[in-house]
């Protein structure tokens, strides 16, 4: 099995969407599992992002940005 090379401006972006949650975790005080179980995603899935191994889809965002009361794009930003 081939493994993926991943481009500099996805790497980007995933470490760019991490440290926006890493923020907000910090921001309104949550920690990664009670974040996983409010936006009602996998805890793995939840980590692997934070670690930036994994590009999240955009329902995921989209979940995320609303367990915090955000439009997903401000993830992004």
């Amino acid at each position: 099995m081939a493994v993926r090379k991943i481009s500099p401006l996805e790497m980007r972006t995933r470490k760019k969407v991490a440290e926006n949650i890493r923020w907000m975790l910090d921001e309104h005080d949550v920690t990664v599992l009670q974040l996983a179980s409010k936006a009602k995603v996998s805890k793995s899935q939840l980590f692997n992002l934070l670690l930036c191994k994994s590009s999240p889809s955009t329902d995921f965002l989209s979940r995320i940005a609303h367990a915090f009361n955000l439009e997903p794009a401000a993830l992004l930003e």
